[in-house]
C-alpha cells in the first residue's frame, strides 16, 4: 500500500481525553480510490489528514491503491477504516461488505467526452467501428457514458471498444489517433491531466453528472469511535484545513447522504461488481 509521509504521524498529535476515555493510539486508515495518481491524491489529502489528526486525537494514514480493483478488494478484506470512493463503488461495499456511508462530497461529478483538439467534429457517431479510451472502465462515470452513447445508438463492444488509457501519456498517444476518436473521463480526472498533454485536448460535451465520492467507515470501527469520526468529517467544511483541502481538490463541501441515495445506484451493482471480478 502507498503511504504518505516519511515522518510518524503519531510525532504530530498529542494524545487528548474524548469524553472520559484516553483517545485510542492505533491509526486510523483512510483509503482514497485511485482515480487518479497517488501522487495527486497525497497532495491533496494532506489538509484532511492533518484535520483527522486532530479531531479523532491519533495519527492518520492516507492509502489508496494501485488500480480500482485492488482498492476494493482491500476495502473488502479490512485494510481501510474508512474509505473515500465512487458512489457505485460505495453501494458494492454497502451491500457486500456492510460498509455504512457517512458523507459524499459535493458538488456532483460532471462526465465528459473529450476529443483530440480541433479532431472528431462528426460527433459519438465516430465512434462506429472504432475505439473508446478510459482511464477508469469501472468507474460510475464510465458506465453512465456507456449508457448516454447507447441512447446514441452506440452499444458498448458491439459499435465500439473500450481501451484503457493506463496513464496520461497514453491517453494522449491514443486519441492522437483516428482509431480512437473519443474518451470519457470525470472532470476532475481531465483537470488532473498534465498541461503539456490536456493543452492538446478538449472537452467535446458534458454528458452526465453523477453523484460525489461517497466517505464510508468500516463496519468492524467500533461505535464511538465511528461516531466521532462522522462528526469530524461533517465539520471538515468549517475548518480552514477543510477549505485548503476543497482548493486542493475541487470539492466545495461534505454533507450527509440523503435516504435512499445510494439504492438509487443499485442499477450499478451488478455491472460494478463485473467488472470487480474481471
Amino acid at each position: 500500500m502507498l503511504r504518505l509521509g516519511a515522518v510518524s504521524a503519531a510525532a504530530l498529535v498529542e494524545p487528548v481525553l474524548i469524553g472520559s476515555a484516553l483517545a485510542q493510539s492505533a491509526t486510523l486508515r483512510v483509503g482514497v480510490l485511485p482515480n487518479v495518481s497517488a501522487r495527486v491524491i497525497f497532495a491533496q489529502y494532506q489538509p484532511m489528514r492533518t484535520f483527522l489528526e486532530v479531531e479523532m486525537a491519533q495519527p492518520v494514514e492516507i492509502l489508496t491503491a494501485p488500480d480500482f480493483k485492488t482498492f476494493q478488494a482491500r476495502t473488502g478484506g479490512g485494510d481501510y477504516d474508512m474509505v473515500i470512493t465512487a458512489a457505485n463503488l460505495a453501494r458494492l461495499a454497502q451491500v457486500d461488505y456492510k460498509w455504512v456511508p457517512i458523507a459524499l462530497y459535493e458538488p456532483p461529478i460532471p462526465g465528459v467526452l473529450v476529443r483530440a483538439k480541433g479532431g472528431n467534429l462528426g460527433g459519438p457517431s465516430a465512434l462506429k467501428g472504432k475505439k473508446l479510451a478510459l482511464a477508469n472502465p469501472a468507474s460510475l462515470v464510465a458506465m453512465r457514458g456507456y449508457g448516454w452513447l447507447a441512447e446514441r445508438g452506440l452499444v458498448k463492444g458491439v459499435d465500439y471498444t473500450p481501451v484503457l488509457a493506463r496513464n496520461d501519456d497514453s491517453l494522449g498517444t491514443l486519441l492522437a489517433s483516428a482509431d480512437t476518436p473519443y474518451a470519457i473521463m470525470s472532470m476532475g480526472e481531465f483537470r488532473m491531466i498534465p498541461e503539456a498533454t490536456r493543452n492538446g485536448l478538449e472537452i467535446e460535451t458534458e454528458f452526465a453528472r453523477v453523484p460525489g465520492f461517497v466517505l464510508m467507515h468500516s463496519p468492524a470501527l467500533p461505535p464511538p469511535r465511528a461516531a466521532l469520526l462522522r462528526a469530524a468529517v461533517l465539520r471538515l467544511g468549517s475548518s480552514s484545513l477543510g477549505a485548503r483541502f476543497f482548493e486542493l481538490s475541487g470539492f466545495r463541501a461534505v454533507r450527509p447522504p440523503q435516504p435512499m441515495e445510494l439504492e438509487a445506484l443499485d442499477p450499478y451493482v451488478a455491472p460494478t461488481r463485473a467488472a470487480m471480478a474481471q
